[in-house]
C-alpha cells in the first residue's frame, strides 16, 4: 500500500503556501526588508512543533546542530533566538488567512472519497453545514485566582505565572484559567476558520466577528451549542439565507424565543444538532494531539497570548495538511498518526 512520504509532506506544503502568497496581496512595508521570509519560519516552526522543540532557545541550539535542516529552508544564516521569538509572535495574522486559503483549496479538490472502514463513518450532515465550537486550553504555569487577577495583584511567591490568560467554564473540566481556540469545521471535520483568545472571550463574541467571512462563503447552517443562541444574529443571518442553528437551552417559550425554540425542534434541525458532536470534537481532538496537549486539560508549553495563538494556529495547519493527504492517498480522513510518524 502506497503511503504518503516526507517528500511528499513537504511538496504539498510548498504547494499550500504558494498558492496563499499568489493569491494574496503584499503590501508595501517601508523600511529594511525582512531576512527571513515568512514562507521560510514558516516551515521551520512547523518542523520544529511536530518535534516539540517549543522554547526559543533550544530551537536556536537545534537549528545550529542540524545544517542540513536550515539549508533545505533556505536559512542561510541560523536565526537568533530572539529572532525566532519576535517572529514567531508576529505569526498570528498570516496563520489566520493561511488556513482560510488552505480550506479553499482543499474545497476545489471535489468531494471527499469514503476511506472510513464499512460502518465506522458518521452520517454527515450536508456539505455545505459549518459547525462551531469554543475549545478551552489550560495556561501553562500557575493559575491566578480571579479575585487576585480583578485587583491586579499576583501573590508573593507566584511563579511563571500567565498574565495574559483569563477564566472561562468547561463542561468537561469545570472552570479553566487559560485561551480558547474559536474553531470552524465542515461537515468532514476539515478545519475553515480558527481564531485563539483568552478564554473568557465568549463565544457569541467570536462568531460575530467571523461572521463577514462565514457568509461570504453561503452554508445552509451554521451550528453551535447553545452558547451561540443570539436572536438578532439567527435573525439577521435567516435574512441573508443562513441558518444559525443552536441548542438555544436558555431560551423561554414566548415571542421570538418561542418560535426559535419550535424552529430548532424540528427533527432535521435536531440531526444536525446531534451530528455536531461527532463533527467538531474528532477536529479538536486531532489538534489537541498535534498540539502535544491531550493531557493535563490541553496545556500549551508557551506562554501569552501572542505565543498562544501562534502555537495553536500552527497546529491548526498541520492538522489541515494531514487531512489532505489523507485525502488525496485514500487513507483515514481523521488520523493524524502517519504524518507524526512520518515527519518526527
Amino acid at each position: 500500500m502506497l503511503l504518503p512520504t516526507q517528500t511528499d509532506y513537504k511538496r504539498v506544503l510548498n504547494v499550500l503556501v504558494g498558492h496563499f502568497q499568489a493569491q494574496s496581496q503584499e503590501a508595501l512595508v517601508l523600511g529594511r526588508p525582512v531576512t527571513y521570509s515568512q514562507r521560510t519560519l514558516l516551515r521551520c516552526f512547523l518542523f520544529l512543533h511536530l518535534r516539540r522543540i517549543h522554547t526559543f532557545k533550544a530551537q536556536h541550539r537545534w537549528l545550529l546542530l542540524h545544517p542540513e535542516h536550515t539549508r533545505e529552508w533556505g536559512l542561510d544564516v541560523v536565526p537568533h533566538r530572539t529572532t525566532l521569538l519576535r517572529r514567531y509572535r508576529q505569526l498570528a495574522p498570516f496563520l489566520d488567512e493561511l488556513i482560510v486559503s488552505i480550506a479553499q483549496w482543499a474545497q476545489d479538490l471535489g468531494p471527499i472519497p469514503s476511506c472510513e472502514p464499512p460502518g465506522e463513518a458518521d452520517p454527515a450532515p450536508p456539505a455545505r453545514s459549518y459547525i462551531e465550537d469554543k475549545s478551552l486550553f489550560r495556561a501553562s504555569g500557575p493559575v491566578w485566582h480571579q479575585k487576585d487577577r480583578v485587583a491586579g495583584v499576583v501573590p508573593a511567591g507566584l511563579r511563571r505565572l500567565d498574565l495574559d490568560a483569563s477564566w472561562s467554564k468547561s463542561a468537561y473540566h469545570g472552570w479553566v484559567y487559560g485561551y480558547g481556540l474559536h474553531l470552524t469545521v465542515d461537515a468532514h471535520a476539515f478545519p475553515l476558520l480558527a481564531q485563539v483568545e483568552t478564554a473568557s472571550v465568549s463565544e457569541s463574541q467570536v462568531v460575530g466577528e467571523k461572521a463577514p467571512r462565514l457568509l461570504s462563503w453561503r452554508p445552509t447552517e451554521v451550528v453551535g451549542d447553545s452558547a451561540y443562541t443570539h436572536l438578532e444574529r439567527v435573525r439577521a443571518w435567516a435574512q441573508q439565507g443562513v441558518v444559525l442553528l443552536s441548542a438555544g437551552l436558555k431560551l423561554g417559550n414566548k415571542g421570538e424565543a418561542g418560535a426559535y425554540r419550535r424552529f430548532i425542534a424540528q427533527e432535521e434541525n435536531q440531526k444536525l444538532l446531534r451530528a455536531r458532536k461527532t463533527q467538531i470534537e474528532p477536529a479538536s481532538d486531532l489538534i489537541s494531539k498535534v498540539a502535544g496537549t491531550t493531557q493535563n486539560h490541553k496545556q500549551p508549553p508557551v506562554q501569552g497570548l501572542p505565543n498562544v495563538r501562534s502555537f495553536l494556529l500552527l497546529c491548526v495547519v498541520l492538522t489541515q495538511l494531514a487531512m489532505i493527504l489523507n485525502r488525496v492517498w485514500r487513507l483515514p480522513l481523521r488520523n493524524i498518526s502517519h504524518m507524526m510518524a512520518t515527519l518526527t
